[in-house]
């Protein structure tokens, strides 16, 4: 116990404190009235104050060619691990270069807008720490991050000015897992972690859409609405690309048909598999896939064979053959996105490293 005779601004004037140990502080006030009762007491927890306790590393996107100011999509930074047994304390410190989101088995961690925080990236890293007990499951686990630019490198001030403190943004994770026989396990970001775009919501760059992209929680469970209509805005750009081109209105076609195209990549890469199946299963969902031209020729077949096992689930068997015939024998021309390989396109994630 300590005195002070000041109110106000009052340092700890106990033992210093080291990274991750906990601490427990109550008052009271002396006045010409007399002596208050104690407070109630307060508790707090310290980060990782020291660089050696990090042994996470930094991770970025691999972003390739960063489009112009307002137009990078966010990422979503994904890894999966394995628990053996059920940890007794759990805590997750994070930071970033943008702004970041956790979600840890589908669900958010924490309650904080647009983390970090508006801070000095030359001078100050704020990292948060996120208590993860009772989100841990014994078994397989998965962690997502959804990073986007935010004051880092978004269009921000009077003037929205972009890229203010560098061009890549970047996370750092590190959770740490203690058990009940004393034994510890980290999960780190570094270089087994994955990386894909996440879905931009377009909205003016006065709200919050300006700091971080929002992107939809329900595709981490399988299942969005955002299948449907992007297919048919995929659809809608297309058919406005080949009128414009039977009338001669070449300089609508060269922005539609491209538009097609990215649209088309962009559904698959967040709907369809690398083996043909579809991450919704649904009939009308292949349906599209051929019909629209969503689905990379390479993966038709595929794509065609699970429709007939989508529709053969409650087809008799004697139409299934016919129907598989059917479905394979004619051929959408699929766009390809402009200026990228075909054999890029619809690969597993990249890795970061």
């Amino acid at each position: 116990m300590w005195r002070r005779r000041t109110t106000l601004l009052v340092e700890f004037s106990g033992p210093a404190q080291r990274s991750r140990e906990r601490a427990v502080c109550a008052v009271k006030v002396w006045t010409e009235k007399g002596e208050s009762d104690w407070s109630t007491p307060v508790e707090w927890e310290m980060g990782l104050l020291r660089p050696d306790d990090w042994i996470a590393r930094w991770i970025e996107p691999p972003e390739g060619k960063i489009p112009g100011p307002g137009n990078p999509p966010a990422w979503r930074l994904l890894h999966d691990f394995a628990v053996a047994s059920g940890p007794v304390r759990g805590r997750l410190y994070a930071m970033a270069h943008g702004l970041y989101e956790i979600l840890l088995n589908g669900e958010r961690l924490g309650d904080i807008e647009l983390a970090p925080g508006y801070t000095s990236y030359d001078a100050i890293l704020q990292t948060q720490t996120y208590d993860v007990i009772d989100r841990v499951r014994c078994g397989a686990n998965s962690l997502k991050v959804v990073l986007s630019d935010g004051w880092y490198r978004g269009q921000v001030g009077a003037f929205r000015q972009s890229d203010q403190h560098a061009d890549r943004v970047a996370f750092l994770g590190q959770m740490e897992l203690s058990f009940e026989d004393g034994s510890r396990q980290l999960v780190t970001t570094g270089g087994d972690w994955a990386a894909r775009t996440a879905i931009r919501r377009s909205c003016p760059p006065t709200t919050r859409a300006a700091a971080i992209d929002q992107w939809n929680p329900r595709l981490e469970e399988g299942r969005d609405d955002g299948d449907f209509a992007t297919a048919y805005f995929q659809h809608s750009a297309q058919l406005l690309g080949r009128a414009a081109r039977v009338l001669g209105k070449r300089e609508a076609a060269g922005k539609y048909e491209p538009l097609a195209a990215h649209i088309a990549w962009a559904w698959w890469t967040e709907y369809g598999r690398p083996d043909g199946s579809l991450r919704r299963p649904t009939q009308a969902n292949y349906v599209r896939a051929l019909a629209f031209g969503l689905a990379p020729c390479e993966l038709r077949a595929a794509v065609a064979q699970g429709l007939v096992a989508a529709i053969g689930r409650r087809t008799p068997a004697w139409a299934r053959e016919p129907l598989a015939r059917a479905c394979c024998c004619r051929s959408w021309p699929t766009p390809a996105m402009p200026g990228s390989r075909t054999t890029c396109f619809f690969a597993t994630p990249h890795r970061l490293g």
